[in-house]
């Protein structure tokens, strides 16, 4: 978890220095029609520009963490979802572990997880067997 910590630092400050001012953007790009191999090369720079210099091996950990928060997530909202649908309470579905293989506490879900910026690291889930 440090490890995705520390990859929110590296992420945050990346974003204060792209909000730096900047040279001049290219506006007639925005009229024309874009090709999917210009749009393609402009997000892979755009990423590049992200990362840094961070070699692979140093974002792969939290990245790969994210995606399975994202997945477990998922798979909650899609259970909940079933449960309504069933006929349980909205209350009944996303608040009682006994309805679910793993339960995600409401200050753990994605809706929540996505928005903070500082310390990521307390936020934590509780799985339930």
């Amino acid at each position: 978890m440090s490890q995705l910590i520390s990859w929110w630092v590296v992420l945050a400050k990346t974003k204060r220095e792209l909000e730096k001012p900047s040279e001049q953007v290219n506006y007639s790009l925005f009229n024309q029609k874009i090709t999917f191999e210009f749009l393609k090369s402009h997000l892979w720079n755009a990423a590049d520009i992200l990362r840094g210099s961070l070699d692979p091996s140093d974002y792969r950990q939290p990245i790969m963490t994210i995606l399975f928060l994202k997945r477990l997530n998922d798979t909650f909202e899609e259970n909940a979802e079933k449960l309504i649908k069933q006929g349980k309470s909205q209350k009944e579905a996303y608040e009682n572990p006994n309805r679910h293989n793993f339960f995600i506490r409401k200050d753990a879900r994605w809706s929540i997880l996505s928005s903070v910026s500082e310390n990521i690291g307390k936020r934590s889930i509780m799985f339930v067997g």
